[in-house]
């Protein structure tokens, strides 16, 4: 009777923690700060016309730091993409363990793949998002 009374009681926290490390993602416009420099946001640039943007951590926040959610993303349901507020139609997308923004290319299925992301449980605080890249 003990032995499953402690059983009991240890499962009972876990499943709690899980329920509650459900993050979400905002809706509307909103910053992404960086958690190991409170104060910087991740910004992103309006040139070149044509091309990658890079993208910049930069202190303070203005409008090119603004980003809005886009769902579901191009790699398809379970994944989000990013669009900065001052360029619609551009998105977060990686390659070579850089970020930078680019232009929506949905026919293009590495451009799809990259400019999608999952969402999970915060690292450093669970109930803040994480994003993980699709592939």
């Amino acid at each position: 009777m003990l032995r499953n009374l402690v059983s009991l009681v240890v499962l009972v926290p876990l499943l709690a923690g899980l329920a509650q490390a459900q993050p979400t993602m905002p809706t509307g416009a909103f910053y992404l700060e960086a958690y190991d420099m409170p104060g910087y946001f991740l910004t992103c640039t309006t040139t070149p016309a044509a091309g990658n943007r890079p993208l910049q951590l930069l202190q303070g926040k203005s409008p090119q730091a603004q980003w809005l959610v886009y769902t579901p993303a191009f790699a398809g349901t379970n994944t989000i993409s990013l669009t900065p507020v001052v360029s619609p139609g551009w998105y977060i997308r990686h390659a070579n363990w850089i970020l930078f923004t680019a232009a929506s290319a949905t026919a293009d299925q590495y451009f799809n793949n990259d400019a999608s992301w999952h969402v999970r449980a915060g690292l450093a605080k669970p109930t803040d998002p994480t994003l993980v890249a699709f592939e």
